[in-house]
């Protein structure tokens, strides 16, 4: 097990919360069969240690057995043949482990230019995929710093997008990375009206966002303009939380031309970033 992860699970196991026999070999290839994929190392790890843990913990979610992983597999799956448009979680590589017992789950990436990451699976009707957090130690790390706090799961601290500039350069040329192989899925979409094409657009151009590291802020001025509106307006969001000044041309031009979604988001964008010269 990798020292960082080892290193959260004792934290983690220093909770009031009970733990399950851990899965052996043969369960965690059984697992990952009915899953249809790899398991990440993480998620090999943390089923080697323990089935999931009990629910109703003090922590926002709880990791899922390997029994409610796969029902939930198969049951969402169900689900998603019938939803107009699919939700394409598990085409785009998500499997949810972590579950708040209200219809909110934590996946992680087992394929693709994200494996590794952390995501939600929030079923308020968006299902929004973009990657949260770099990995499995970051995600749990949260999760016990936001106990204590009373926070609920959309407020705990994410590792995406990133709000400060990163001196960690290899993790940053990481994420850039990850946001370039994003982005490239973004360019290859056509270019058509297509309902089903247009939500995929947007997921991937919503996830090349949050990847993008910090200080390559400007690479998203080129989503102020696209053609679909929810992508300018995280655009703006994006920008604003990072306070980024260099936008605020950019950001009155949308705050005064952009239909009435765009248009909030980057008055609120702007009112984020004049508050840095209070």
């Amino acid at each position: 097990m990798a020292g960082e992860l080892l290193e959260v699970l004792r934290a983690y196991r220093a909770q009031p919360v009970t733990f399950y026999a851990p899965l052996s070999l043969a369960e965690r290839i059984a697992l990952a069969s009915h899953l249809e994929c790899a398991l990440p190392d993480e998620i090999e790890a943390l089923y080697a240690d323990h089935d999931g843990d009990t629910p109703l913990t003090p922590l926002l979610f709880h990791m899922m057995s390997a029994t409610e992983a796969m029902k939930w597999f198969d049951t969402t799956r169900a689900y998603d043949e019938h939803e107009d448009p699919p939700l394409r979680w598990a085409e785009y590589g998500a499997r949810a482990f972590w579950s708040d017992d209200n219809s909110n789950y934590a996946a992680i990436y087992v394929t693709g230019p994200m494996r590794g990451c952390v995501c939600f699976l929030a079923f308020d009707g968006t299902f929004d995929m973009r990657p949260m957090y770099r990995s499995v130690a970051n995600f749990l790390w949260a999760l016990l710093a936001a106990a204590p706090e009373g926070l609920d799961w959309t407020e705990m601290p994410t590792d995406y997008p990133e709000l400060t500039p990163r001196h960690d350069y290899a993790q940053s040329a990481a994420d850039w990375a990850r946001a370039q192989a994003m982005l490239a899925l973004f360019e290859a979409m056509p270019s058509t009206d297509d309902f089903l094409d247009s939500g995929q657009r947007a997921y991937y151009a919503s996830c090349a966002m949050n990847l993008t590291p910090f200080e390559r802020s400007a690479t998203l001025y080129r989503f102020l303009t696209d053609r679909d509106i929810t992508i300018q307006a995280r655009a703006c969001e994006i920008l604003g939380v990072r306070r980024w000044k260099d936008a605020t041309p950019l950001l009155e031009i949308a705050a005064k031309q952009g239909v009435e979604m765009v248009r909030f988001r980057a008055t609120r964008a702007l009112t984020m970033i004049s508050s840095i010269d209070r």
